[in-house]
């Protein structure tokens, strides 16, 4: 026994990252994986519990455009506010606990209150993904969309890439006066709610790569309001597109870029997440060569057997209620490039509206895909985005050598994780 608390003990040492506003730390997640262990275990991978973390693509439209990202192109159809009312019920009483709202852009629904309050109703906890940007809307219009996000949510990230001039660069056409409209946006959310998350999402890519990353960091700060920053690298494998991203950055650029994370005091500061991006290529998760194709941990991938747990914790569902294992197989970012049509078409696990969450979760296409990614090959044809998932890689090393090391004892795993204090709810992937 004193062998196998010092091999959990170990790993959370040495694997001990994640985001604290989305709560998803090691010795968080990991208290709710044994009912997975034990599916996985016992071969029994139709009857998976619920996914802990549920994300919902409530709109298709976007406000503004940006370099790294297709959504603005796309057009499909866009559930009305009382499908996704039957939808918050299906999942919540299947067993979710957590939700991400995203798009396109939430902001663009006009009943986007309304949809967040009928998700809490169902008890579940939100979070959500935005630009913050609100255009043609009235100012009593935009308060009453502020006030029922900083009542129903316990986060929201923020997509802003870096300076003031960098972001116009990535974000063109600029929404006219954004700069005031993210303010507003997060000083309302601070007015309303002083306890909710708030952090910024820098991606890092070719408009951005060669701004002033303090400068950065001090205008999301000191002008947005903003005090975490996360950055983080572009993606979108090359391999797996048929037209070839202009927005992913050279070897050149990420050479700079690592050794700067190295040099530069600014990783070891408080309230950025440069220090984890370093860590990512220090360790080899990221590879350099294999980043600038788009795909940072394809060679990770490749030298490791490591099992996807995405398709056990966390599941996607589409504008039109179509649910997909995770963002990188359903294309999230590029849906308008022409080979996207053929991976969201291969990943599709069913739709929601025809069948209920629980028969989509457990069917036979969701079990098929559990199969396929008991080892993770971003060299098989079907699999070529894997090599681009910086979102799960953690939780998938973590987890795997988790459950190598407690395969044959896993109620010894649940008693030691037990003793954790239990700070695992919410938890966000």
């Amino acid at each position: 026994m004193i062998a196998t608390v010092k091999q959990l003990a170990d790993i959370l040492s040495e694997h001990n990252i994640g985001l604290g506003t989305r709560n998803n730390w090691p010795s968080n997640y990991l208290r709710l994986m044994t009912p997975y262990f034990r599916c996985i275990r016992e071969g029994r991978l139709d009857e998976v519990p619920a996914p802990v973390c549920v994300q919902m693509q409530v709109s298709t439209a976007c406000s503004t455009r940006c370099a790294m990202c297709h959504h603005w192109k796309e057009a499909s159809v866009e559930m009305p506010l009382d499908q996704w009312q039957r939808v918050f019920d299906d999942v919540a009483r299947f067993g979710a606990r957590t939700v991400i709202f995203s798009g396109g852009e939430p902001l663009m629904r006009k009943d986007l209150p309304e949809l967040l309050r009928s998700a809490r109703r169902c008890g579940l906890r939100l979070g959500l993904l935005t630009n913050a940007t609100m255009t043609s809307r009235e100012l009593n219009e935009r308060h009453r969309v502020i006030a029922a996000i900083a009542e129903c949510t316990d986060w929201v990230s923020i997509s802003v890439d870096g300076t003031r001039s960098s972001d116009l660069a990535i974000r063109n056409p600029m929404v006219e006066d954004r700069e005031h409209l993210v303010r507003e946006f997060v000083s309302g959310l601070r007015a309303a709610n002083e306890r909710i998350k708030i952090w910024a999402t820098v991606t890092l890519q070719k408009g951005n790569i060669e701004m002033d990353f303090g400068e950065a960091c001090r205008f999301i700060r000191e002008t947005l309001g903003i005090s975490e920053v996360n950055f983080k690298i572009a993606t979108g494998a090359r391999s797996a597109l048929q037209h070839d991203p202009p927005y992913l950055l050279s070897e050149d650029e990420l050479i700079r870029l690592v050794n700067f994370l190295h040099q530069d005091p600014l990783p070891d500061q408080d309230g950025n997440q440069l220090a984890y991006l370093r860590q990512c290529f220090s360790q080899k998760l990221f590879n350099i060569r294999d980043s600038a194709q788009g795909a940072p941990l394809r060679r990770f991938y490749r030298e490791q057997s490591l099992r996807c747990f995405t398709p056990f914790l966390f599941s996607l569902i589409d504008s039109d209620g179509e649910v997909y294992p995770c963002c990188h197989l359903y294309r999230d970012n590029q849906g308008a490039d022409p080979r996207s049509r053929y991976f969201r078409k291969e990943h599709s696990m069913g739709n929601i509206l025809r069948a209920g969450f629980s028969a989509v979760w457990n069917g036979d296409r969701y079990v098929a895909e559990r199969v396929a990614l008991e080892k993770i090959n971003p060299d098989d044809p079907r699999f070529l985005p894997c090599g681009e998932c910086t979102r799960h890689c953690q939780h998938n090393l973590v987890l795997t050598e988790v459950y190598r090391n407690f395969e044959d004892d896993l109620s010894e795993l649940e008693r030691e994780l037990a003793t954790l204090p239990d700070e695992s709810d919410p938890v966000f992937f």
